[in-house]
């Protein structure tokens, strides 16, 4: 069983406290958690720091500590500006960077990110295709209904040298169950090893639920009520309702 913690995101105006944060990340990578892990949420009245910077200055508190985000909503972003972004974080971490992406719930503001809702789950998958291509080739040439490149190139890649321990990958869409990590991987991140496992999915999941409200699974009457989130095991298979939706995304 691995273990991972949330890194904290509210922050009122003017109250960030560096060295609070720093000691939080150093204790819990010196009491062995496996992964500390933010969300995205560009617009709301709470004050939430962006997930970006916030995992690039937990890389340069920690060493070990493997740093995510459940998850980014990918259509309202740039895929090359977020490969690049993604890629030099797993660079300045040393290959600790994890990331899941989604296709964003109905309740956002789509307008104010020049995105289409109708057209979310095209950019969705457009975006990833055009993300791999950014991380796994030298020169990119990408004919896309939403962005065109022409012999472009973006380096550095996501590390691959560094133990073969970068990034995994989820991909999730609206209220729907996460794929297994392992097999998203080998879709959408070819040039980076797949340390995944079905207990990622599991982490994925769960976030995913609490961001959409949706009831958690039940529990037994001995479950642990820890605040902490756990990553167990849990099986994903082509009997999993919507499991196999998003399996021919990256074909």
């Amino acid at each position: 069983m691995r273990f991972a913690i949330s890194i904290l995101q509210r922050v009122p105006d003017g109250t960030f406290d560096p060295a609070r944060l720093r000691d939080y990340l150093t204790r819990a990578e010196g009491l062995g958690f496996h992964s500390a892990w933010t969300q995205e949420a560009v617009l709301g009245s709470a004050p939430t720091l962006a997930p970006l910077e916030l995992m690039t200055f937990a890389a340069a508190c920690t060493e070990r500590l493997r740093l995510g985000c459940a998850v980014f909503v990918s259509p309202l972003h740039n895929p090359v500006h977020l490969a690049k972004s993604i890629s030099t974080l797993d660079q300045l971490s040393r290959g600790r960077t994890e990331v899941g992406f989604a296709t964003g719930g109905r309740g956002r503001m789509f307008s104010a990110f020049e995105a289409d809702q109708a057209l979310l789950v095209a950019r969705f998958t457009e975006g990833l295709r055009l993300m791999k291509a950014c991380w796994t080739e030298s020169r990119i040439t990408f004919a896309g209904r939403f962005w065109q490149l022409d012999g472009a190139s973006v380096e550095p890649n996501p590390s691959r040298s560094l133990t073969r321990r970068s990034g995994s990958v989820a991909i999730t869409r609206q209220r729907c169950a996460v794929r297994s990590a392992t097999a998203t991987a080998s879709l959408v991140l070819a040039a980076l090893p797949q340390r995944s496992s079905p207990s990622r999915s599991t982490f994925f999941a769960r976030r995913w639920q609490n961001q959409n409200r949706t009831p958690p699974p039940s529990r037994s009457p001995n479950a642990s009520t820890s605040p902490l989130t756990t990553t167990q095991p849990a099986p994903m298979n082509a009997s999993t309702p919507g499991s196999n939706r998003s399996t021919d995304l990256l074909a």
